[in-house]
């Protein structure tokens, strides 16, 4: 799909072909993309797709995602993700639905290459939680991450080290420590990090720890660290 679409409803069956949609789009209904082939939302910063009723790619391998991806309001289901662009994930249709929705990365996160420089955005709202459950940047690292929701859960390591250096990745939810997480922006430009709200983890006994690793860069907490308690923490940084 190029250019404008406009749909009521979209449905794809379990085939393997492949699904590109580039320019914009609204499409109504709670969209599970199917196919077995390649998916593609977005491949350019102007880019932006509407999922009206929600969007889940769970049933398919992978997500390249460029530019907006957007819900008003509904949950968001995101298999391994492979940022071809500099994306927004938004489930607040840019502010139009304040509560928003959860926002789940069921898997990965990568640029398609360190050396594009891609950056991530993430807007759950103020009801809403973005959780990610696999590692962010492992095979190719992100230039820089922000995320708003209620809540951000991590339950994997994030390394967010690519770029000239100076990008701030910030949380501004409380975070839940739902593993051991390292979170590591020193790269051979180092990129600061800001926790504006608090650091738990899930569960006290379950003793998970973080390391932040931040080079020469700064690494800032705004609130407290531990309200649910960790078993180690460590951090780098300037």
């Amino acid at each position: 799909f190029t250019g404008g679409l406009t749909a009521t409803t979209l449905t794809t069956a379990a085939q393997g072909y492949d699904v590109l949609f580039r320019g914009t789009g609204t499409i109504t209904n709670d969209v599970t993309f199917l196919n077995t082939g390649t998916l593609t939302l977005g491949d350019a910063a102007g880019d932006i797709l509407l999922f009206d009723g929600g969007l889940d790619t769970l049933a398919n391998s992978s997500a390249s995602v460029g530019g907006t991806v957007r819900t008003s309001g509904d949950q968001i289901d995101l298999e391994a993700v492979s940022l071809v662009g500099n994306a927004t994930v938004d489930s607040t249709n840019s502010g139009g639905t304040t509560a928003g929705a959860d926002i789940n990365f069921t898997t990965t996160v990568n640029a398609d290459l360190a050396s594009n420089n891609r950056t991530l955005t993430v807007n759950a709202g103020t009801g809403g939680v973005a959780q990610f459950t696999g590692i962010v940047g492992g095979t190719q690292s992100l230039a820089d991450l922000d995320v708003t929701g209620t809540r951000l859960d991590l339950a994997a390591n994030m390394t967010v080290d690519a770029g000239a250096g100076g990008a701030t990745v910030t949380f501004n939810s409380p975070v839940q420590l739902e593993g051991n997480i390292t979170i590591d922006t020193d790269g051979t430009n180092d990129n600061n990090l800001s926790f504006l709200s608090t650091i738990s983890a899930d569960v006290a006994g379950n003793d998970r720890t973080l390391t932040v690793t931040a080079g020469g860069a700064t690494a800032q907490f705004g609130s407290t660290v531990g309200a649910t308690a960790l078993a180690a923490f460590d951090v780098t940084a300037n």
